[in-house]
């Protein structure tokens, strides 16, 4: 909308509003007509009450039993309010189940809910009872017997013998001709002699075993289609879709190995991947194409406007792969580099991407980004929002457009549907027309054990053509306050308990121990009221506050305070931005590379990990039909892997194998690695090579710290 419309603006913003009041009467009076109807109907003579409502009324048989409905679930629920939708009850009053309970949340939320959006959801259900019941095995088999028919069972397991030998010759081409990290280039090593033959091969190989996939399964242009059923269906596909590359020739230097066309393709793993999926280990493929164990398929994410981090450790806890990360800022991609060093972290503007590099990550599972909330918040001016020159909405609808994802999800704060309603419609619009299902879906922090009152917004959309719905999280709010979460890291010197009868009356230690005591109990129950994104504040209006919350937020220390810095059981101990940082929701050790200012702007613009995983997980459900329920209870992110590099092999071991490197490295078994015992000879001799890489890597490291602090390295 033109800069010149903002009166027609307004005068839109004000119409919905009397709208919405006039549905809410709409709603109450609708909820107290079912209320007569229900009492009508429970006395003796039921069936005159009924006539009596259809003669003096004029109400049909079908509106009475609407109505019943809409005041049984009244009753049942004990969440219905009058504020939903008197329609969109009548239609929920008639499901039932989890489908039922998925549709009231959506209305508790202020979701619009209609026939398509139950529809969506009672597919999703089905899905997922699918997944749960164990059928996509027994889906897969028939598939495979229909196909294959009477020569399945002699066929699949030689054509899976072709496979292993084809996955064995693309490993070895890799090992032979691909730079291990892209600090040795990033394109493959064809001047090196025999690669124009080796790639040769490597086609006619797999020419040879494309006509005998497609002769089992079919030579469809696509096994499967992009709304696959199943995993395992999927899996097929991924594999068909490789063999084909492959056959073509194009790999290496004339496509790398991944499904898209980013920059990093190389350097993927991904055609590997999709032929082991489809080819177990001898000893657990028990003549099946595909392993007997359901693999949760790899999704893939494109991230855009990065930042340190919050929001892609989520989405990695949810069970996706980055293919690529932009942030324009030095300092926050420097924070992810350090943190995360296997992140594909680029530096650039979003608003200088090209549509040749989107285009690069068409189809891929997931766009996500977190632009900028300046132009949006509350402290922002009230005629800033769209005109915004920090405003990138436009950008990540570009992206949309050029990209396709299967879903997308873009994360920003309340305000934006609040003070600019009527641009938030616009974009909703704009997404909804280039051919999603878009949600836009507000959440507390609190909700997941953050100690503040912060919510978040985050617009979600999942491509029309997917067959799952995004949902809103069912979950049990997990509230836990200030002294719990950020107890441990303000009180660090306090005596321990039995000794503190120990410690002399009025001495400082004494006092300090007093307080800490009186600083827990006191905000036993406390939440901090908003994240901060700056090192000192000055406003009243914002100190009270957070003084009631337990902190002095004039300015941001670098440590906790000291025995010697409290003064009485009032002290208020200033924030410091590791304290800051878990009220958000990282992991310890996460480390933040700027300057304090810089800093405290990181963690205060970031997305909280627990809510982008939250929201990450109902998209993977949504995309690949999982039930994911039980994985929000599990760690976020194995602390011990913050800050350490992937390990580096040389051009001449295999790729894809640096996962299993590290976990060997960490004390795992290489039988329990490596399933495919023929692989672990040559994976215990990378093991002992990657071994005395790292001893003479930290042998350098303590040569150069004890040249230069010879006298020890500062604290």
């Amino acid at each position: 909308m033109a800069t010149e419309n903002r009166p027609e603006e307004a005068r839109m913003l004000s119409e919905a509003d009397d709208l919405r009041k006039k549905l809410e009467g709409l709603g109450k009076a609708v909820l107290e007509t079912a209320a007569i109807v229900a009492r009508m109907r429970s006395g003796a003579a039921s069936s005159t009450a009924e006539a009596l409502m259809e003669m003096r009324v004029g109400m049909s048989a079908e509106d009475i039993a609407a109505l019943d409905n809409i005041h049984r679930l009244a009753i049942e629920e004990g969440r219905i309010r009058a504020s939903m939708s008197p329609f969109a009850l009548k239609m929920v009053a008639a499901s039932e189940g989890k489908v039922r309970q998925h549709a009231i949340s959506l209305l508790q939320a202020g979701h619009p809910v209609g026939d398509a959006r139950l529809e969506q959801i009672v597919m999703h259900e089905k899905r997922l009872t699918l997944g749960d019941s164990g059928r996509e095995e027994e889906m897969l088999a028939d598939r495979l017997l229909l196909r294959a028919a009477a020569k399945a069972e002699r066929a699949i397991p030689e054509l899976r013998a072709r496979i292993e030998d084809l996955l064995g010759l693309l490993e070895h081409f890799i090992w032979e001709y691909v730079p291990c990290h892209p600090d040795e280039g990033r394109k493959v090593f064809r001047h090196r002699s025999g690669y124009d033959t080796a790639h040769g091969r490597l086609k006619r190989l797999s020419s040879s075993v494309l006509a005998d996939f497609e002769g089992l399964l079919g030579a469809d242009e696509s096994l499967s289609g992009l709304a696959a059923a199943t995993a395992q269906e999927r899996r097929i596909e991924a594999a068909h879709q490789v063999l084909r590359r492959l056959a073509a020739g194009k790999f290496g230097h004339a496509g790398g190995f991944a499904f898209g066309k980013g920059s990093g393709a190389i350097f993927s793993s991904e055609f590997v991947d999709a032929l082991r999926d489809i080819c177990p280990p001898e000893e657990d493929s028990r003549n099946r194409l595909v392993s007997a164990q359901p693999l949760s398929p790899k999704l893939r994410v494109l991230e855009l406007c990065a930042g340190a981090g919050g929001q892609a450790i989520g989405l990695m806890s949810a069970g996706f792969e980055h293919a690529a990360m932009y942030e324009k800022s030095w300092n926050r991609v420097k924070t992810l580099k350090r943190n995360w060093p296997a992140w594909p972290v680029h530096r650039h503007d979003v608003t200088e991407l090209s549509d040749d590099v989107l285009a690069g990550f068409e189809g891929i599972d997931l766009l996500a980004a977190g632009p900028p909330c300046e132009p949006f918040s509350q402290a922002a001016s009230a005629r800033s929002g769209r005109y915004s020159k920090d405003n990138l909405f436009p950008q990540m609808t570009r992206a949309v457009r050029i990209a396709r994802p299967r879903a997308f999800m873009f994360e920003n704060v309340p305000g934006l549907a609040t003070q600019h309603a009527t641009y938030l419609a616009e974009i909703y619009g704009d997404l909804s027309e280039l051919g999603y299902r878009v949600d836009v879906v507000r959440i507390r922090t609190r909700d997941y054990g953050l100690p503040q009152t912060r919510e978040r917004l985050v617009i979600v959309g999942i491509r029309n053509d997917q067959p799952g719905t995004f949902l809103l999280p069912q979950v049990n709010p997990v509230e836990r306050s200030v002294a719990e979460v950020l107890g441990p890291l303000v009180v660090r010197h306090e005596t321990p308990e039995n000794l503190k009868t120990s410690v002399p009356r009025e001495s400082q230690q004494w006092i300090y121990d007093r307080w800490a005591e009186s600083w827990r109990s006191t905000h036993a129950g406390s939440m901090l009221p908003t994240i901060l994104t700056t090192t000192s504040e000055k406003r009243e209006e914002w100190l009270g506050p957070w003084r009631l919350q337990g902190f002095d937020i004039s300015t941001i220390a670098k440590d906790p305070p000291s025995v010697a810095e409290v003064t009485g059981l009032d002290f208020k101990p200033q924030m410091t931005v590791e304290v800051l940082a878990r009220a958000q929701g990282f992991p310890p050790g996460w480390t933040f590379l700027a300057a304090r200012s810089g800093q405290v702007a990181m963690v205060g613009d970031a997305f909280p990990p627990i809510v982008a995983k939250v929201i990450g997980l109902q998209i993977r459900a949504a995309l690949s039909g999982a039930d994911l329920a039980a994985a929000l209870g599990e760690t976020l992110v194995d602390a011990s892997l913050i800050g350490r590099k992937p390990v580096r092999l040389g051009p001449r071991w295999p790729a894809g194998v640096e996962l299993q490197v590290e976990h060997v490295l960490r004390g795992a078994s290489v039988r329990d690695v490596e399933p495919n015992h023929k692989r672990r000879t040559r994976l215990r001799q990378i093991v002992e090579a990657a071994e005395g890489s790292r001893r003479a890597e930290e042998a350098l490291n303590d040569l150069w710290t004890d040249a230069l602090f010879p006298q020890g390295p500062p604290d």
